[in-house]
Parts: structure tokens; C-alpha cells; sequence
């Protein structure tokens, strides 16, 4: 079934499909959120390190996301989407977005544990995601997408999320406001 695009009605192009506008979305939330500065050997200012978009599980459209990725930059940065398997801390925490799939929801707990107080942006497309510690949950209700955020753990790991885009997308505050305006 095509859904509304993720841009204002005036601006609206052809629906996309749920897979698209998933995808579409995630290609894009990397812009609208502040991460703190990290320390990087392998950065420099020639050549700033890929902005990674971390897959953990099943995702059913991630043909589409890394066509919706292909030329896009965050801040500058390149995207790059790496498939993750396992539980290992440190190619969980070298992302900057890490999306959890539906087939991880077991290992939910044990994810958000490894990702604690690291500045990586955790993802769910599932209802109510964001009540157990998810900063983000995009999730299909009726024929709509919905957003909860869970502020309070955004702002323990150092990320901020535009409040334009939050009053945007009518996101529904899990944990408290985002904190300072943007």
C-alpha cells in the first residue's frame, strides 16, 4: 500500500511504499540529530570517517535503504550501511545510527546495555520501542507512521534531536522533553 511521503503536504512527490518511506526516513534522521565531538585516529580533515548506519538483524528493506544511501552525506559524511551479526561492543558502538530489527527484540536488553552512554542513535520500528530504552521507534500504525522518543536516553548518550523536526513529525516524547532548543 503507498504511503505519504516524509516531507511536508506542499511538498509532497509520489507515495512511496512502507519500505521506501522507511528507509527514506532512516537515510535522513542522521540530519536531524547533534552528536558530541568523537576522537578518531582514523579522521582527518581531508577525509572525514563514514557516517555508519548500523543494520542489527533482518531488515526487509534494506535493498532499499542502501539505494535511498547511495550518494547521501550527514554532516559531510558519507554513508556507509554495515550488516552487523553478533553481540561484539565495538562494531555496535562504531556506529552512529543502529537500527534493531524486529528479529533482535530477544536481545533488546543485552543491545541497549552495550550502547549505553555511547553516542549512538538506537533505532526500532516497532510500537512502543521507545518505553524500553530505544531513542527512536518509527513505526506503521493504521495507514500512518508514527515517532516516540525516548529523550532522556538521547540525551545520557550526548544526542540532541531538532525540536523542528520532532514538532514535525508530531513525535510522542517518551522520558521527558529533549532538553535545551536547537
Amino acid at each position: 500500500m503507498p504511503l505519504p511521503a516524509l516531507e511536508p503536504a506542499s511538498a509532497q512527490r509520489p507515495a512511496l511504499t512502507e519500505n521506501e518511506a522507511r528507509a527514506k526516513f532512516l537515510s535522513r534522521l542522521g540530519n536531524w540529530a547533534t552528536w558530541p565531538e568523537r576522537t578518531s585516529k582514523a579522521a582527518s580533515p581531508a577525509k572525514p570517517p563514514p557516517f555508519i548506519i548500523g543494520i542489527l538483524g533482518d531488515l526487509p528493506f534494506l535493498k532499499e535503504l542502501k539505494s535511498q544511501t547511495a550518494n547521501l552525506k550527514v554532516k559531510e559524511r558519507a554513508i556507509q550501511v554495515v550488516v552487523l551479526s553478533g553481540l561484539r561492543p565495538d562494531p555496535l558502538r562504531a556506529c552512529d545510527i543502529l537500527y534493531i530489527c524486529d528479529s533482535e527484540q530477544d536481545r533488546l536488553k543485552d543491545v541497549l546495555a552495550i550502547c549505553l552512554d555511547h553516542p549512538v542513535l538506537t533505532v526500532a520500528g516497532s510500537e512502543d520501542a521507545a518505553s524500553t530504552g530505544v531513542m527512536v521507534s518509527f513505526f506503521l500504525k493504521g495507514d500512518r507512521f508514527r515517532l516516540q522518543v525516548n529523550a532522556q536516553a538521547a540525551l545520557a548518550a550526548g544526542i540532541q534531536l531538532d525540536r523542528d523536526f520532532l514538532q514535525t513529525m508530531r513525535a510522542q516524547m517518551v522520558g521527558g522533553s529533549m532538553g535545551r532548543p536547537q
